[in-house]
Formats: C-alpha cells, sequence, structure tokens
C-alpha cells in the first residue's frame, strides 16, 4: 500500500500579489474603492430609501471625493502626472495646465490600476447613461450625466497629461485608418 502525501499550500490572493506589486498599494485601493463606492450607491442604495435626493447627493459627494483625489493625489503617485485650470481675470479666459514631468513610463500594476480605472469607470457611466435614457428615467439619466462630466474632466485632463497615452490614441488611430 502506498501511502501518498499532498502538501498543499495557501494561494496568494490576487489582492495579496497586487499589494506586493505596487509601489503606493494604499493609493491604488483608494483611488479605485472611491470609483466603486460612488457605483455602488448609485446602483443598489434605492434599494434602502425611498428618497431619491438623498441618493443623488451622496453619489455626487463620492463624485467629487474621487474626482479630488484623483486629481490631486493618485494621478501624481500613480502616473506622475498632474493638470490643473487657472482663471485669468484680465483676458477672463481658462487656461488648462499639464505637468508630466515624472511621468513612470515603465509597466507597472499602479500604472494598470490607474489608467483601467480612469477610463473604465467613465465607459461605466456612459453605459448607465444610456441605460437610463432607455428606460425613461431621466433623473437618474441626469444623476449619471454629471457623473461622466466629472470623470470626464478627469479623463480629458490626465490624457492631455499623457504622452504615453496620446502615442498609444495616435498608434489606434492609425491603425483604424489602414483597415
Amino acid at each position: 500500500m502506498e501511502i501518498i502525501i499532498i502538501k498543499v499550500m495557501p494561494k496568494k490572493t490576487n489582492l495579496t500579489n497586487f499589494i506586493k506589486k505596487s509601489r503606493s498599494p494604499q493609493v491604488a485601493l483608494i483611488t479605485v474603492s472611491l470609483k466603486l463606492l460612488s457605483l455602488i450607491f448609485f446602483l443598489f442604495f434605492s434599494i434602502f430609501t425611498s428618497n431619491e435626493a438623498l441618493v443623488m447627493i451622496i453619489v455626487i459627494v463620492c463624485i467629487a471625493a474621487d474626482f479630488w483625489y484623483t486629481k490631486n493625489i493618485s494621478g501624481r503617485i500613480l502616473v506622475g502626472l498632474r493638470w490643473w485650470n487657472k482663471y485669468n481675470p484680465e483676458t477672463q479666459e481658462n487656461i488648462w495646465m499639464f505637468e508630466s514631468k515624472n511621468e513612470i513610463k515603465e509597466p507597472n500594476i499602479d500604472r494598470k490600476t490607474f489608467w483601467f480605472s480612469l477610463y473604465g469607470f467613465a465607459l461605466i457611466w456612459i453605459i448607465l447613461f444610456i441605460w437610463e435614457c432607455i428606460m425613461f428615467n431621466f433623473t437618474w439619466a441626469f444623476l449619471c450625466l454629471i457623473s461622466l462630466a466629472i470623470c470626464g474632466t478627469n479623463v480629458f485632463g490626465f490624457f492631455r497629461c499623457s504622452k504615453i497615452q496620446q502615442k498609444k490614441a495616435a498608434k489606434f488611430q492609425r491603425k483604424l485608418q489602414k483597415d
């Protein structure tokens, strides 16, 4: 009779692997968590309350917190990019400023997390906007539009900062033109 001993090693979870590979796991997790929080409140909070105004206020506060955190903290730490806009009272115009001095060029988990969450959640808000319009829920469609405008501003700002993203977009555009 032969006895076989199988040693089972605990499998490392994706979160553990992410934390080990990330240079700033707290920043990356907070970035994704803030985006998820606004989405979760939008999709599920109306189950617990019939007060639409409360749901809207909470979602807008979560989106605003995500906007501020992404623009001022995670963009700088995870990908090395910054953008802001200044108002010139003399000419009465807004001037957009883009900074990419420290853009992180090597592929890493932080950069992938940042760009995936930035583009992914903007795409989710587009889909939800279209869905709410199809369902004739124009109040919720308006909230999706507000969320999309706030997320879209970050997408625009960081896209304009990133020379890497602009090169990828140009390459993709050339590929589409060839086909």
